[in-house]
């Protein structure tokens, strides 16, 4: 009976606890994940899960390891790196537009005013219809330019993906050439825009994206990669708007989904962020990131059964 009074602090010195140890064991998971991807900037905590590290470093530092200690101080580090240098980006080159308008607009004022100064000359009608092809043929040449430009822009930008795997920077010079060669060409933008994001170049990297979006509405690789920039930056509802826009252009990009999922859940809404991740590990089942983040929403329900099951399955695909 002197025990009663106490019991309900000693349910939650349990409850404490077991939360604990199932967060413990999912930064297990992620700590892995920064391994395996050489402790790469970007599979650092952000957010809500580093102020939960925070708080849980605070209170509970003698029941941490050295290994996790040191990640989560990273993650703290990265994240107090407010001011970062901003590179002035040289402007944009629109030659492509720009050219044709003026081209087009040029070869218009040639017929017209020739058709003006010989409207009432003999030779009229041929000069006229001289004047037309000559227009034409140059209209035609340019076309030919042009798709010779988008080629070997396409080129370099895949010759950048390549290199992306091993040497942003090298890979960033790539795009370069490629919008150099072709400023309409939306895919070297994203890829641009991607590595930027992958040196938290976040500034250039929305630049990038928007630009994508602006040259080709339907590009969900670019609206996923702006969603992820908005993530960065904590502007949930400009991530969950461009998220949603990848998923409808592309039901079956399962990055689109884990990472609404993980707005959802942010925004307090952890039944409808394990729906996202549910359709995300069923396009996906080998990746473990989803069940991984579906087990950190499972655990906001308190569902620590479904999330520590979905906290060992992560681990067995990502030991």
């Amino acid at each position: 009976d002197d025990l009663l009074p106490y019991w309900p602090r000693l349910q939650s010195w349990i409850q404490e606890d077991r939360e604990f140890l199932l967060w413990r064991q999912k930064l297990g998971v992620i700590i892995a994940q920064w391994k395996r991807l050489n402790e790469d900037s970007g599979a650092l905590l952000t957010g809500a899960p580093l102020e939960l590290a925070k708080r849980w470093e605070a209170g509970r530092a003698g029941d941490l390891n050295e290994t996790e200690i040191v990640y989560i101080d990273r993650c703290v580090a990265e994240e107090e790196r407010r001011v970062r240098e901003h590179i002035e980006r040289e402007e944009r080159e629109i030659q492509y537009v720009a050219e044709r308008t003026s081209f087009q607009q040029q070869a218009e004022d040639l017929i017209e005013k020739n058709q003006r100064s010989l409207r009432r000359g003999r030779l009229r009608t041929s000069i006229v219809a001289v004047v037309t092809l000559l227009a034409l043929a140059a209209v035609s040449w340019w076309g030919y330019q042009r798709w010779i430009s988008r080629q070997k822009a396409a080129d370099l930008t895949a010759e950048g993906n390549e290199m992306a795997k091993e040497n942003l920077d090298r890979a960033i010079e790539k795009y370069n050439e490629a919008v150099g060669v072709d400023p309409s060409y939306p895919l070297a933008y994203s890829s641009r825009g991607r590595a930027y994001f992958a040196k938290e170049r976040f500034d250039d990297a929305l630049i990038d994206f928007n630009e994508a979006i602006r040259l080709d509405a339907k590009n969900a690789g670019a609206y996923l990669g702006r969603g992820d920039v908005y993530w960065k930056k904590h502007d949930l509802d400009g991530a969950l708007k461009d998220y949603t826009s990848a998923i409808e252009l592309d039901p079956k990009l399962s990055d689109a989904y884990t990472n609404r999922g993980k707005v959802l859940a942010e925004q307090g809404a952890p039944e409808k962020a394990v729906n996202d991740y549910d359709q995300a590990i069923k396009l996906s089942p080998k990746d473990p990131t989803p069940l991984l983040w579906r087990g950190e929403a499972r655990t906001m329900s308190r569902d620590y059964d479904h999330a520590l099951k979905d906290y060992d399955q992560a681990l067995t695909l990502d030991p």
